[in-house]
């Protein structure tokens, strides 16, 4: 079988690959572990290619998780890497990120703004639909907000 790893973003995780059939393919599903202190995204990727056991897998990324798909294939021979809902490169992400990231916004940012549902958590992840808002909202609830604040930080500061 062939190993996939996916790597799920801010507001998602393995929830959102329910309705996926991954028949014939062996996948796991790459855990975010807590960020050390002032750890840069390149670190990070490292720290979680701990848990990749398999030689070229492919690395699905969806939104952050995308981003970190591409920091960490440039640690590990893949044989492929699939982004969804990401970036390949900084060019590619919004001008407001890079501005957050000039102004370290992230910095400023209230996690509880973003852990609990709220219209502006709902804009930033783009969720319209009560059933993705449900969803979002339980994923917020199990994320760490260490981890939110960074990964915030870590997307506005990309240099990719």
């Amino acid at each position: 079988m062939i190993p996939v790893y996916i790597l799920g973003g801010l507001g998602t995780d393995e929830r959102i690959f329910k309705y996926i059939d991954f028949s014939g393919f062996a996948v796991y599903y790459i855990k975010w572990v807590s960020p050390l202190k002032a750890e840069t995204i390149q670190s990070y990727a490292k720290r979680i290619t701990e848990q990749i056991h398999f030689q070229k897998p492919i690395l699905i990324g969806v939104s952050f998780g995308g981003i970190m798909a591409v920091e960490v294939a440039k640690l590990i021979a893949t044989e492929k890497v699939i982004l969804i809902s990401s970036a390949k490169t900084k060019h590619e992400l919004p001008f407001y990120y890079h501005l957050a990231g000039i102004l370290q916004f992230h910095k400023l940012l209230p996690a509880r703004l973003l852990k609990y549902p709220n219209h502006f958590a709902y804009w930033l992840f783009g969720v319209k639909n009560r059933r993705d808002k449900d969803l979002l909202a339980a994923i917020l609830r199990d994320t760490d907000k260490s981890f939110l604040i960074w990964a915030i930080g870590a997307i506005a500061t990309w240099k990719n």
